[in-house]
């Protein structure tokens, strides 16, 4: 013999399917939600990764020698 589940015959009504419906909803919207910040994240850190590497990899200036670069020409 089936086993009954001690809710047969019960009729729930459209509001609390609705309610429960908008609830997982509402679960799966958070969890996409932290999904998007997480890669977002990553991205960022990729970016900032990439960023230090370019900025690294300006030589560094070389001192003017002689009189080269040391005096600026004032007349307009």
């Amino acid at each position: 013999m089936p086993r009954l589940s001690p809710f047969s015959g019960w009729v729930i009504s459209g509001e609390i399917m609705d309610i429960s419906s908008t609830s997982v909803n509402a679960q799966a919207g958070q969890a996409n939600t932290q999904v998007a910040i997480s890669v977002l994240k990553k991205a960022i850190d990729i970016e900032a990764a990439s960023a230090l590497q370019l900025i690294q990899a300006i030589p560094t200036p070389q001192p003017a020698t002689g009189s080269t670069g040391a005096v600026v020409n004032t007349w307009a």
